[in-house]
């Protein structure tokens, strides 16, 4: 039987490299979703990177300069992966995740809980199977949040983000979220689909 490659990724010829599981996961432990993200959600991963991996070194200096750079970075973006990185997001494109689809919609319905609480959070939109009406028990749940302007509202929302994807990972739940900075970064989503608004404060997509 033949591999299936991994989100229908078009690379050319790299494109054969994606049906297996190591490439997969290897590309996904490098770029953590970076390439899609928004600007703010992109500064602070790699912000957060950067603070770990200089809390690491100074732990680890001993080791030598070069060798204790690269194992704390080595760590810290471990950490940010596993934390920040959607885990079983991932996990379920191997089967190896499965959830009853009634916990997943409960699921999106506590972050729009949570999420209007957050007075940084304009809007919470979810997208997938589960707006098609195809979700299933290897579904996950895909979401966006936007966050309203402002330095302060993208730290808070971008921690909101973040303690999400810990709760998500903690729980097992594939959870596949970003926080971005406007409306326009939703044009990246299918054409196809007609989006579950769950919270929008602001109504800033009726704008």
């Amino acid at each position: 039987m033949a591999r299936k490659i991994y989100a229908n990724i078009n690379l050319g010829p790299l494109t054969p490299i994606f049906r297996f599981k190591i490439v997969i996961i290897l590309t996904n432990w490098l770029f953590q979703g970076i390439l899609y993200a928004d600007k703010t959600e992109k500064i602070f991963k790699l912000c957060l990177d950067a603070i770990f991996t200089f809390i690491i070194y100074k732990i680890v200096l001993g080791l030598g300069i070069h060798i204790s750079l690269l194992e704390a970075f080595l760590i810290s973006h471990t950490f940010n992966w596993i934390f920040n990185g959607q885990l079983f997001a991932l996990a379920k494109n191997f089967g190896i995740v499965h959830n009853d689809p009634e916990k997943i919609i409960d699921y999106a319905y506590g972050i729009k809980e949570r999420a209007s609480g957050e007075k940084s959070i304009n809007s919470v939109i979810v997208y997938g199977s589960l707006v098609r009406s195809e979700i299933k028990k290897t579904s996950d749940l895909d979401l966006r949040i936007i966050r309203k302007k402002g330095l302060l509202n993208g730290l808070r929302a971008s921690l909101f983000g973040f303690k999400e994807r810990s709760r998500a990972f903690f729980h097992q739940f594939p959870l596949d979220m970003y926080v971005v900075d406007s409306p326009k970064h939703l044009l990246k989503m299918r054409s196809d689909e007609e989006p579950l608004v769950l919270y929008d404060t602001d109504r800033v997509l009726n704008k």
